[in-house]
């Protein structure tokens, strides 16, 4: 089947899942209807947008009815986190106005990528109808029939001059810099009907997504039709299935995202949902003193009948406890309902200022009414105190949902008269909700396998097996298999556990303290207030500390939430950037017992480096942040685990006692712990049989000293990628190679002339003999190359790192004559006038620089100089300066000596170097004649 894909050349499409089209067109025709068009010859393919994540554009066509005709729908996840990892889903069919564009951006919070802003507009014109056609961007004059177009001019002239025209004005779709407003500019060729013109578009990403047409340049018109460009002709979904056309009132929403076509099925589930756990929190809450006055009535049975009565005689403050959001919303739609025969009450629901997170009404509140607050929405409340009063004096009810009762305002607190905490579903809630919501019992033996999962249901879990009246053990396969979705996205055994884990150091230990104590309070050995509230892992990049607080997530058996203070600001300004970060921790809360682990957490910044414009939205942040992780709820404990890299960067109010006032350091893992980890990762392949026998992971760590454990995982991936191109197992050499950066294709190497060869071995031969001929025992040599490497080594001695914590002065002037032995051995073999400057360059680690930082050392830090001096000081002085020449200089003169004594083991070491060109240590010592390690 050919797909019109003019507006977008490099689209890639491919034929649609079946499952993704009953999902799609369920909201217009049933699933079986979708089934039997597929039957009937409907074709559809399936391409991704280049803007945006995940946006899909479905192609529907007939070939046998409409040949050169379907139908466009846009297929868009809409992200929501109370809905888990099961995606909702945007589906909006193109119909030629700009209703899906709004639509798609309000769905997937559209942000444009400059890299997504070409594709995002050729959509645009693309989906876009004029009053009369259809546009398309004409990038090549070979998009038009240039002899038809020119056809009706009046003589050959005019004809050529036209023709010239189209063709000198038509270009390629492009970007043509920006505006004084900073909006991206594209310039582009259009057809319209029987006219081309040339134009601009300006791209603006705020305050809102909009794309504008500016001047226009016409190119010619009255063009026939037939020679220009033919735009798709796509009709409705309707149109296409025959079906009657929906009103347009009722443009198709979102699925799965709580909205419908008519959304009184979905509204209706949640109601039940609701009712069924109102019911429940109101029947705990029956001896409530202003409460049990109406449940006395005779002529009220039921719960939420005595509640409305409540609402309207009472016009109570109370506070909604639940992780469902906007759970005051649902609450008041039952009172109203269940206060039959009787007027709605007006209600007044709060405006959500998402630059300030507030929540503001406007104006004074009007007697006897009900107030919604919402704080899943927002943390603050605006002219709280003068709200309070407002509500506090007059005929208004309130109703107050929260995740907790502490997020709400002191001052509402105070005159607040009731607090209902909604149940957690159990498996006796579970059967009362089936049966409510789809008017039938729970199929028999529904527990077989566990039922603890029915404790994370949510409102909208329940929506699509009712919208399609799936019977009951379908429905509960359904609930089933989507609750279960969302718990793999926190179960942490698929990773290491702390056992697994090497080279953590003290962080071990109290891990280890942290695992027994949240054990013992699982079991009920320990109260949870007993158990630290959270800790602070600092440590360089990869060396593990989300492995970490996963592994101790997996051995506690609780979940694991993963979340990132850097996602937080992704979020968007203020109130969208503290939604997201309450919504970590609801979560966090939902699974409770659970850890949650805040990834950069020193990007939320600290107060007292704090200054400019921005400083009261940074302190906004901290604030929010410390407002979650304050105080440990025992009905929902959960343990807060940063990470940083910076710990200085971090709020000293986040490291006080009872937050994250444990900070512990995990530094780079040493030779055993890196050979611990090299064997880990080799496990799989290892038992696979893809191991050769020459891999040493002892050698190789010592090779690796100074990476992570992230650094292994990555080498390891990739020395099986070497050793399935080589179609073997994997060997030392592919170890090796990844740890040293060695080019995985010769070819494009960079490769050493002969001479150059000699020259970088005899470089590195100094280095190592020098460092072989140590009596100090300082490191042993681990590994010997002179294969560039692509951060431009052109040789390098790779050494097993010394256990000594103090070095001597003797150690290190004889570290000192190693670094300088490279361009010793090159004056020894080469003469003076032969040295080359491989010594010294501009990079830090260059040997020179090496050894004038040893040397400065000396002098300057550790009293170790010539002159014994205790002066200490970051700048040399003069005097300094010329200790630190006289070391230097007696450094060199020693390593040039000691080589030249030894000149018949540099110049066989310098020979092996050229034959091999890499080779371990021990293999140079023994060729040497110098012993093994």
């Amino acid at each position: 089947m050919t797909v019109w894909q003019g507006f977008d050349p490099s689209l890639t499409w491919r034929d649609a899942a079946e499952s993704d089209l009953v999902v799609m067109l369920s909201l217009w025709i049933g699933p079986e209807q979708v089934r039997r068009a597929l039957a009937d010859g409907v074709s559809a393919r399936i391409a991704t947008l280049g803007f945006g994540k995940d946006i899909q554009l479905l192609w529907l066509s007939r070939p046998d009815r409409h040949p050169a005709s379907g139908c466009f729908v846009l297929f868009a996840p809409v992200q929501s986190r109370s809905d888990g990892p099961l995606p909702s889903w945007a589906v909006l069919p193109l119909d030629g106005t700009n209703t899906p564009i709004h639509g798609l951006a309000k769905a997937v919070s559209l942000a444009l990528t400059p890299a997504g802003e070409e594709p995002f507009l050729r959509f645009f014109v693309f989906a876009l109808k004029g009053q009369d056609a259809r546009f398309v961007i004409v990038e090549s004059a070979d998009q038009i029939d240039l002899d038809l177009a020119v056809r009706d001019q009046a003589d050959d002239a005019a004809r050529q001059a036209l023709r010239q025209r189209i063709v000198a004005s038509i270009q390629p779709l492009a970007r043509a810099g920006s505006d004084a407003t900073g909006a991206s500019l594209f310039a582009a060729s259009l057809a319209y009907g029987d006219h081309l013109f040339t134009t601009r578009f300006a791209i603006r990403t705020e305050p809102r997504l909009t794309v504008e047409m500016l001047e226009e340049e016409l190119v010619a018109d009255a063009i026939p039709a037939e020679a220009m460009p033919r735009p798709p002709a796509f009709s409705s979904v309707e149109s296409f299935f025959g079906l009657p056309q929906r009103p347009a009132s009722s443009a198709p929403p979102a699925a799965g995202a709580g909205s419908r076509p008519d959304g009184r099925i979905d509204r209706d589930t949640s109601n039940r949902f609701v009712a069924v756990l109102l019911n429940q929190a109101l029947h705990g809450a029956r001896r409530h003193s202003l409460l049990e006055r109406f449940n006395r009535d005779p002529k009220r049975s039921q719960p939420i009948v005595n509640f409305a009565a409540f609402l309207r005689e009472a016009w109570p403050v109370v506070i909604i406890e639940s992780d469902i959001p906007f759970i005051e919303n649902l609450v008041a739609d039952l009172a109203q309902e269940a206060a039959a025969g009787r007027s709605p009450l007006p209600v007044i629901r709060g405006a959500t200022d998402m630059d300030d997170a507030r929540i503001r009404f406007a104006g004074e509140l009007p007697d006897e009414s009900i107030v919604l607050m919402s704080l899943h929405a927002a943390r603050l409340i605006a002219d709280v105190h003068h709200l309070a009063h407002q509500i506090g004096i007059n005929d208004i009810a309130a109703l107050i949902g929260c995740e907790q009762a502490a997020d709400v305002p002191e001052a509402m607190r105070q005159i607040a008269d009731l607090t209902l905490r909604i149940p957690r579903i159990d498996e006796r809630l579970f059967a009362s909700l089936f049966e409510a919501i789809f008017e039938s019992p729970l199929p028999e033996r529904w527990k077989r396998g566990g039922a603890s999962w029915v404790r994370y249901l949510m409102p909208s879990d329940f929506h699509q097996p009712r919208r399609f009246a799936l019977p009951g053990r379908e429905a509960l396969n359904y609930l089933r298999e989507r609750v279960m979705g969302r718990i793999r996205q926190v179960d942490p055994s698929r990773g290491p556990g702390l056992a697994d884990l090497h080279g953590m150091g003290e962080a071990r230990s109290v891990a280890e303290d942290l695992i027994h104590d949240i054990k013992a309070a699982k079991a009920g050995r320990l109260r949870w207030n007993a158990v630290d509230r959270g800790m602070l892992l600092a440590g360089p990049p990869g060396t593990g500390k989300t492995t970490l607080a996963r592994a101790i997530a997996k051995d506690c058996g609780v979940k694991f939430v993963a979340a990132s203070a850097a996602s937080w600001q992704a979020a968007g300004h203020l109130g969208e950037l503290i939604r997201a970060m309450r919504a970590d921790f609801a979560l966090a809360r939902r699974y409770a017992p659970a850890i949650i682990f805040i990834d950069e957490i020193d990007t939320v910044g600290n107060r007292q480096q704090f200054s400019g414009h921005n400083a009261q939205y940074q302190t906004e942040v901290v604030n929010a942040l410390l407002e979650q992780i304050q105080g440990l709820d025992e009905t929902a404990p959960i343990f807060v685990i940063g990470a940083t890299n910076h710990p200085g960067n971090v709020d000293p109010a986040l490291r006080r006692a009872g937050r994250l006032d444990r900070v512990v350091t995990i530094a780079l893992p040493n030779v055993d712990a890196l050979a611990s980890i090299y064997d880990y990762y080799l496990k799989a392949a290892r038992a696979a049989g893809q191991i050769a026998g020459s891999v040493d992971v002892k050698a190789i760590a010592a090779i690796s000293f100074g990476a992570t454990g992230a650094d292994v995982e990555s080498w390891v991936r990739g020395a099986a990628r070497r050793a399935r191109k080589r179609g073997g197992a994997i060997e030392q050499s592919d170890l090796v190679a990844e740890a040293t950066g060695k080019a995985r294709d010769s070819e494009n190497a960079v490769r050493l002339l002969p001479d150059e060869m000699r020259r970088v071995a005899v470089h590195e031969a100094g280095h190592a003999l020098a460092r072989m001929l140590n009596r100090h025992g300082d490191a042993r040599i681990a590994w010997i190359s002179i294969v560039p490497r692509a951060d431009g080594a052109l040789g390098f001695v790779a050494t097993v790192p010394s256990a000594a914590n103090l070095l001597t002065r003797a150690q290190y002037l004889h570290r000192l004559e190693v670094v300088l032995a490279g361009r010793a051995a090159e004056e020894l073999l080469f003469g003076a006038d032969g040295i080359s400057g491989g010594a010294g360059g501009a990079s830090a680690a260059s040997d020179l620089a090496v050894a004038t930082r040893i040397a400065t050392d000396l002098v300057c830090r550790y009293g170790l100089s010539g002159e014994r001096s205790l002066l200490w000081n970051e700048v040399p002085t003069n005097d300094q300066i010329d200790e630190i020449r006289t070391l230097l200089s007696g450094a060199y003169a020693s390593a040039m000596a000691r080589l030249d004594a030894h000149r018949g083991h540099l110049d066989r070491l310098v020979a092996l170097l050229v034959q091999h060109q890499e080779i371990s240590g021990d293999e140079a010592r023994q060729s040497l004649g110098l012993g093994g390690a």
